[in-house]
């Protein structure tokens, strides 16, 4: 007779665990069989998935509570290391957070703002109920791009060797993934910080992509 007991914590544990852990063989059953799925395409390696699994998880829990049923969604995540077929399709970094709405596999909605679980919860909300996108600033945009120098293998030698009467900080960076457009953001707002005004610390940033040799 253990066999009941059994059953029953089986599914405690799932109610625990709202979160689907999806693979390229289910991903599109799970596209298709849920009104609204929100998924976390993440990396093993990746910081900046591991620094936000917390929100995740507890977006997860929200979206599956009753005060949130009307909304149908569902949160999910794929390692997409170990799935290259649905990354190469979907995403150029980690993490990568897209809503797929209403079935459709097609054209998801990538989510590029902060990742707290108030947000995440909020945009994707609005989305359901069909709130045009135009009221969100991409965090990668409200700061004075004139204050960061942008280096190359050029001018990256002689910019070191004038500036060595002060601090430098450089961004490098790989401008296609989502991480580094949100890293750059936090590292532009440097930009307003007295030490930068006053010349003791200079800011500049290297495309990664393109001057592998820097990098």
């Amino acid at each position: 007779h253990h066999h009941p007991a059994l059953s029953q914590s089986v599914t405690g544990e799932e109610k625990e665990d709202p979160l689907l852990q999806l693979t390229a063989e289910t991903f599109t059953d799970a596209v298709d069989q849920h009104p609204h799925l929100f998924v976390q395409f993440y990396a093993p390696w990746c910081h900046h998935c591991t620094a936000m699994e917390q929100d995740w998880h507890s977006l997860a829990s929200l979206a599956a509570t009753e005060a949130h049923q009307d909304l149908a969604l569902t949160v999910a995540r794929v390692d997409g290391v170990a799935h290259p077929s649905l990354s190469d399709r979907y995403i150029r970094g980690f993490p990568t957070l897209l809503l797929f709405l209403d079935g459709d596999a097609e054209g998801p909605l990538e989510y590029v703002y902060e990742r707290e679980v108030d947000k995440l919860l909020q945009w994707a909300s609005d989305r359901i109920a069909g709130i045009p996108l135009e009221k969100y600033t991409p965090i990668s945009t409200d700061f004075d791009e004139s204050k960061v120098m942008v280096l190359d293998d050029n001018t990256f030698d002689a910019f070191l060797s004038s500036s060595s009467s002060s601090n430098l900080l450089v961004n490098f960076c790989d401008p296609a993934q989502i991480a580094c457009q949100n890293a750059y953001y936090q590292f532009a707002l440097l930009a307003e910080s007295p030490a930068v005004s006053s010349g003791q610390l200079h800011l500049a940033k290297v495309d990664a992509f393109r001057h592998q040799g820097l990098a």
